[in-house]
C-alpha cells in the first residue's frame, strides 16, 4: 500500500475541485468538502495512515482561522461614520439574543443555538467582487457590516468556548486576559512596525509589507498564538484568529500579501483541511431527522438576520436592500466549521450533531450565495452599475 496515499488523494481532489467549481458555479471550498466526502465514503477502508494528512489538515485549519482574522478590513471600519457604525454594532449585538429566540422558536436543539449568531465574510467577499457591487456604496457598507460581524463573532465564540469549558467566572477572567493579550499584541506589532520604518535606511529590505517576511511572521504568529491559547486552556484556533486580526490591524496594504499568502495557504494546506474534513464525515449519522435539522439551521441563519434588519435602516441601508444584506451574512462558512471543531473538542456536541451543523453549513453556503447573485443582478441593473 502506498504510504502517502491520503495526501495523493487529497491533492488530486484539490486539483480537480477548481475545475468542478468553475462549471457547477458553487464555492470552491464546498466542492473540496463534498468531493472529500465522496472519496472518504468510497475508499473508507482503503485509506491508510490518515494521521499524516490529519496533521497537515490541522495546520491548514490554523492558517484558515488566521486568514479569517486577517481578512477583517479595519480601514473600512475607521472610515465609516460613527453614528452609522454604532447602529451596525447594535445590530450585531442584538443578533445574539434574536438568533437564540429564532432557533428555539423553531424547535432546534439547545446545542445548535450557540452557532446561529456567527458572521463571517470568507465566502461572501469573492461573491461581492464577482457581482460588481463591491465598489458601490452598498458594497462598502456590506464590507463594514461583515468586518464588524466577524470581529464580534470571534470574540463571541471565544467567550462561549470559555463559558462552556470553565463556567461563568473563569470564562470572564480568561476572556479579559485574552483581550489584554490582544491589546498588548497590537501595541507590540505597531511598535515593531514603527521600528522597522525607523531603521529602514540601515535595513533597507526589511518591511512587514515584504511578502516573504510576512509569510514567515504570519506562520510564526499563528503557531505561537495557538500554543499560548492551548496553554491557558482556550481553543488554539481562537489564538490563530486573533493573531490574524492583530496583523490585519497593523498591516493595511494587503493586496500583494493576500495573493502570495493565499496562494501558499490555498495551494496546499487549506484544501487538505477541507478534503480531510470530508474524509472524516461519517455518513452513517445522516438520517431524515438530521437532514431536516441541518436545513432548519440554515433557515434560522437567514430568519434571525432578516428579523432585526430594520435596525440597519439607521445605519444608512435602504429598505429594499435589507433582504440582500441579510443574505450576505447568512452563510458564515468559515466560523461554522470552526465552531464544529470547538464545540466537538469540549464535548458540547455529539458527532451526529456536528454532522447536522455541517449540513446546515453546506445548505446555507449553497442556497444563499445563489440568491445573493440573483438579487445582485437586478440591483446592478437598477443602479446602472
Amino acid at each position: 500500500m502506498i504510504h502517502h496515499l491520503p495526501i495523493i488523494i487529497g491533492m488530486l481532489v484539490a486539483i480537480v475541485s477548481p475545475i468542478v467549481s468553475y462549471y457547477v458555479r458553487i464555492p470552491l471550498v464546498l466542492v473540496e468538502f463534498i468531493i472529500g466526502i465522496l472519496f472518504g465514503t468510497i475508499l473508507e477502508k482503503d485509506i491508510p495512515n490518515k494521521s499524516e494528512v490529519a496533521f497537515i489538515s490541522y495546520i491548514g485549519f490554523l492558517i484558515l482561522m488566521f486568514l479569517a482574522g486577517f481578512e477583517v478590513d479595519f480601514d473600512f471600519m475607521e472610515e465609516f461614520k460613527p453614528r452609522e457604525l454604532i447602529f451596525i454594532f447594535l445590530y450585531v449585538f442584538m443578533l445574539i439574543p434574536f438568533s437564540f429566540l429564532s432557533a428555539l422558536s423553531l424547535g432546534l436543539e439547545h446545542s445548535y443555538v450557540v452557532i446561529t449568531p456567527l458572521i463571517s465574510v470568507g465566502l461572501g467577499l469573492p461573491i461581492l467582487k464577482e457581482s460588481n457591487i463591491i465598489k458601490t456604496n452598498l458594497g462598502q457598507k456590506l464590507l463594514i457590516l461583515g468586518s464588524v460581524g466577524e470581529v464580534s463573532s470571534i470574540f463571541y465564540i471565544s467567550f462561549v468556548n470559555a463559558l462552556l469549558k470553565f463556567g461563568v467566572v473563569q470564562a470572564i477572567v480568561k476572556t479579559i486576559i485574552t483581550y489584554i493579550v490582544l491589546i498588548l499584541a497590537i501595541m507590540f506589532a505597531k511598535a515593531l512596525k514603527n521600528k522597522l520604518k525607523e531603521y529602514r535606511v540601515v535595513v533597507k529590505n526589511i518591511s512587514l509589507e515584504n511578502t516573504h517576511i510576512f509569510i514567515r511572521l504570519a506562520l510564526f504568529a499563528t503557531f505561537i498564538s495557538a500554543s499560548l491559547f492551548e496553554i491557558i486552556g482556550m481553543e488554539p484556533i481562537l489564538g490563530s484568529m486573533l493573531s490574524g486580526m492583530v496583523l490585519g490591524y497593523v498591516i493595511r496594504k494587503k493586496e500583494v500579501i493576500n495573493k502570495s499568502f493565499y496562494d501558499m495557504a490555498f495551494g496546499f494546506f487549506v484544501p487538505l483541511f477541507f478534503v480531510y474534513t470530508g474524509f472524516s464525515l461519517n455518513i452513517a449519522y445522516i438520517s431524515k431527522n438530521i437532514l431536516m435539522s441541518g436545513v432548519e439551521i440554515g433557515i434560522v441563519l437567514f430568519i434571525a438576520r432578516f428579523g432585526i434588519s430594520f435596525i440597519l435602516l439607521l445605519a444608512g441601508f435602504r429598505l429594499i436592500e435589507l433582504p440582500f444584506v441579510s443574505l450576505f451574512i447568512s452563510f458564515p462558512f468559515t466560523l461554522l466549521i470552526a465552531s464544529i471543531k470547538i464545540l466537538s473538542d469540549i464535548k458540547y456536541i455529539t458527532p451526529a450533531q456536528g454532522v447536522t451543523i455541517l449540513i446546515g453549513t453546506v445548505f446555507s453556503s449553497l442556497i444563499y450565495p445563489i440568491m445573493f447573485k440573483v438579487f445582485a443582478r437586478f440591483y446592478v441593473k437598477d443602479e446602472n452599475i
